[in-house]
């Protein structure tokens, strides 16, 4: 059963610039950056994972649907971004990045 404070299985690295990167575990993380911090709001795909989310957080999508719809937020706005395993790599330096 999902939860407000679920987890994704999959976390996403998203880069916004090129000293931005972050890592969202969550379909919660993910709202606050579509609602707060996103660099091309109000297209299809960045509305749909706005829903996706909010759904996700309200128990009625799946969290990998929530998930894969921010993917498709994040080309559509031509952020490169990553699926990673739901630990976080360690990286010894930023230059170690794989984006």
């Amino acid at each position: 059963m999902q939860t407000r404070n679920a987890t994704w299985s999959s976390w996403v690295t998203v880069r916004f610039q090129q000293n931005d990167v972050r890592t969202l575990a969550s379909p919660q993380e993910a709202l606050e950056l579509l609602e707060k911090a996103w660099p091309l709001p109000g297209g299809p795909q960045h509305r749909s994972a706005v829903n996706a989310c909010r759904g996700a957080l309200g128990k009625m999508t799946p969290l990998a649907i929530a998930r894969e719809s921010f993917l498709s937020a994040c080309g559509e706005a031509g952020m490169a971004c990553a699926v990673r395993a739901a630990s976080p790599p360690v990286y010894r330096t930023h230059h170690d990045l794989l984006l």
